[in-house]
């Protein structure tokens, strides 16, 4: 029996066309779906080493995308534990943390280090400023 190559290398050409455009569709998708992502943005101000406010938790619900900006008196180092996510905020200019919300919990989001101060151990101090707070869908 005789196979004949030219259909063979055809239909895997074929094959190969529906697999890029399928791709294609995908990542296209993906970016459409990002760049037009809604934020849940959330504007906070740290002053005498701590949140300016009566805010002492973030609520918001699982896979949203969420940007905190900062503002501060003063350095300090942040860390949104659970998401591990750290940023220096300076009084210069505010800082962002973006990310979007896949863990369910209760994180704290901490402050290392303000004004670059270390106790006598030469270890930076460090408080918890607020929490947030991610619910299930």
């Amino acid at each position: 029996m005789m196979v004949d190559m030219r259909l063979i290398y055809r239909a895997m050409s074929n094959a190969t066309v529906i697999v890029f455009f399928v791709l294609s569709s995908v990542s296209a998708e993906e970016s459409i779906n990002d760049a037009g992502k809604s934020i849940q943005q959330f504007e906070l101000q740290i002053e005498d080493r701590q949140i300016k406010g009566k805010l002492k938790k973030i609520k918001v619900t699982e896979d949203q995308w969420v940007a905190l900006k900062w503002y501060t008196d003063e350095t300090v180092n942040l860390h949104l534990h659970g998401y591990d996510i750290k940023q220096t905020v300076t009084v210069d200019a505010p800082a962002v943390m973006e990310f979007r919300s896949r863990a369910t919990g209760r994180f704290p989001i901490t402050a290392h280090g303000f004004g670059e101060h270390q106790d006598e151990h030469g270890t930076h101090h460090h408080a918890v400023l607020l929490y947030l707070e991610v619910y299930p869908k």
